[in-house]
């Protein structure tokens, strides 16, 4: 404040119109700096959270961005593995395919060999009763024969061991050859 001069006072409350506009100047200019000083604060407090913001989108966005990365990489790999399983099972499909041809291809071989093996296991027993049947015909035939020339034998003996023999000695004989006789009839 300015030293007051030892002037007159004006008389009623006059006061110098020049020192109260100059102190209500004063008091406005007062006024305008505390305004000054409340709105630079609340331009620093603004700025501050204007940073503060920006540093939460600037990471907000980074993680979005990572989240982005790793998520291609997940979907990347994913796709990997997919293909990979699928190839697996594809060429596993393509050799069970191949091994069921494989198969069949053995199957109808095996069936031909086998159907030829049983015309072949026909037609030797066949071949064998064929055989078997003419063995036995010419056993029967030979047995027929033997039985014929037995009983020419036996009536051969006959004859000459009647000429010959006479009596007991005669019966002996008789008995014997048909002893003979019978034993051969029944082989």
């Amino acid at each position: 404040m300015a030293k007051k001069k030892g002037g007159k006072k004006k008389k009623g409350g006059d006061v110098d119109p020049l020192k109260f506009q100059s102190k209500l100047l004063e008091i406005e200019l007062e006024s305008m700096r505390h305004q000054l000083v409340m709105q630079t604060n609340k331009a620093n407090g603004a700025e501050v959270c204007v940073r503060m913001l920006r540093k939460k989108y600037d990471a907000a966005q980074k993680a979005i961005e990572d989240a982005k990365g790793k998520t291609f990489e997940i979907s990347a790999e994913m796709t990997r593995h997919y293909k990979s399983m699928r190839m697996k099972m594809q060429e596993k499909i393509d050799e069970l395919q191949k091994k069921i041809v494989s198969t069949g291809d053995e199957l109808v071989v095996e069936k031909t060999r086998l159907e030829e093996t049983i015309e072949r296991k026909e037609a030797i027993i066949a071949e064998k009763d064929k055989e078997i049947e003419t063995l036995n015909n010419k056993m029967q035939q030979m047995q027929e024969e033997f039985k014929e020339m037995l009983a020419k034998i036996s009536d051969g003996l006959q004859k000459k061991i009647q000429i010959d023999s006479t009596g007991v000695e005669k019966n002996r004989i008789h008995d014997r050859i048909n002893e003979l006789f019978i034993t051969a009839t029944r082989a």
